[in-house]
């Protein structure tokens, strides 16, 4: 058979590891372009893949030599097509392995974006398998039932109405959740399935009017121990799909698991953050609209919260915000002239900093006759002081209330 220079220049990059990418890069042409010499390779040496054209390529040379020099030997020759088919194995898992990095780099540097990695992983696999159109999805449940959420999909819309819909909702990812298809079918029965006449296939209810043709069909389910978490399907491959074709594919499914977990863990713990950031608010809401004097130090005996309330109880002149990173100590301390016993203000709190025990009934006596009960509240974790609370609470008129309720009590005629 005849090659053009061109397409024996294709040839000679793609058996030395060059990806389609890099050959159009070298040849200065469009990845466009090189797609068009493929098919007319593959045509050619009647070949239903790149790599298979590779391998004939090369033992077309070898073959080539053999005769050019007169070595008819058979040995010689079954040698060289077992070096032949190594070399083509070879190189088809090279480009897996380099389209599994492409997307781990991506997936890296799109910070955990599973969209934008699955869709140029989705680009080369359908070179890989020359497939015409797929898809690759996240696997979830509603009501127990399997559903496809789709992370990278070929644009196939085939009407104005699908077109729509496919640019509504791609940036999120159309959801698929008919199980009554061929892609439905590896979510029910949780296998690979393969279907090279789709038409006629027994477990194909047909395909929307105006839809591409579907020829053949491969579905790969994704799975994380027992659980499928995912699933790549692949249409139209020439030849049709076979069990070399999955496990020709089987670190790249690997790889797809692993970057949904990672995806799954990133996003649980980015709600937990949000859980933890909504509960603070709220938790620091309530402090400063508590009518108590709250104040909160940090196991350094830094100040990490306090209430307006506090501030008022204690006449201090400002906002929260002045004393925070402040010690309570120290804060208290400035604050002695306006105890009625300073020393023993200042010698309890430190008492309690150093036992580390919670005290509840600790009083606070004013030179102007005000009066504060005191709860001093250890905070630990797995037995690790991580701070402590200080909460106050005015209960002077609690005090003359009860004195005044005595001496209603006590006055003539109070029983009528």
């Amino acid at each position: 058979m005849k090659l053009t220079t061109r397409e024996r220049q294709l040839l000679d990059a793609a058996a030395n590891g060059l990806t389609d990418r890099q050959i159009g890069d070298d040849l200065n042409i469009s990845i466009e372009t090189v797609s068009s010499y493929w098919r007319g390779i593959r045509l050619k040496f009647q070949a239903s893949s790149r790599t298979e054209c590779v391998a004939r390529y090369s033992q077309q040379k070898s073959e080539y030599l053999v005769v050019k020099h007169e070595l008819e030997s058979t040995e010689l020759l079954k040698e060289i097509k077992v070096r032949t088919e190594a070399q083509a194995q070879a190189l088809a898992q090279k480009s897996v392995l380099e389209a599994i990095t492409d997307a781990s780099l991506a997936y890296i540097k799109g910070r955990h974006n599973l969209k934008e990695c699955f869709e140029g992983l989705l680009q080369d696999v359908l070179d890989l398998t020359y497939s015409e159109y797929g898809f690759m999805g996240e696997v979830l449940y509603e009501g127990g039932r399997p559903y496809l959420h789709e992370h990278a999909l070929t644009n196939i819309a085939w009407n104005d109405e699908t077109r729509a819909l496919y640019d509504l909702h791609h940036a999120e990812g159309l959801k698929f959740k008919n199980l009554n298809t061929l892609f439905g079918e590896v979510m029910v029965t949780r296998k690979v399935v393969i279907a090279n006449d789709a038409p006629n296939d027994e477990r194909s209810t047909g395909i929307p009017a105006g839809h591409p043709e579907l020829r053949s069909f491969l579905g790969i389910p994704v799975f994380s121990g027992k659980e499928m978490i995912g699933m790549i399907g692949l249409a139209n491959r020439e030849g049709g799909y076979s069990e070399a074709s999955v496990e020709y594919l089987k670190p790249l499914t690997t790889c797809l698991a692993t970057f949904i977990i990672g995806y799954r863990l990133e996003n649980e713990r980015a709600s937990m953050l949000q859980r933890i950031a909504d509960s603070e608010a709220l938790s620091r809401e309530i402090i400063a609209v508590a009518p108590t004097g709250l104040l909160y130090e940090n196991a350094g005996q830094k100040i990490e919260v306090v209430n307006q309330s506090f501030l008022n109880m204690f006449q201090i002149d400002g906002e929260p915000d002045v004393l925070l990173a402040r010690p309570y100590l120290e804060v208290i301390s400035e604050l002695k002239g306006q105890f009625s016993d300073p020393n023993a203000v200042i010698d309890r709190i430190k008492e309690l900093l150093e036992t580390g025990e919670s005290a509840k009934e600790d009083v606070m006596d004013f030179v102007d006759g005000r009066k504060f009960r005191r709860e001093f509240i250890v905070m630990r974790s797995e037995g690790i002081v991580r701070g402590y609370l200080w909460r106050h609470r005015d209960v002077t008129r609690n005090a003359f209330t009860r004195l005044e309720d005595r001496l209603e009590e006590s006055e003539p005629g109070s029983h009528i």
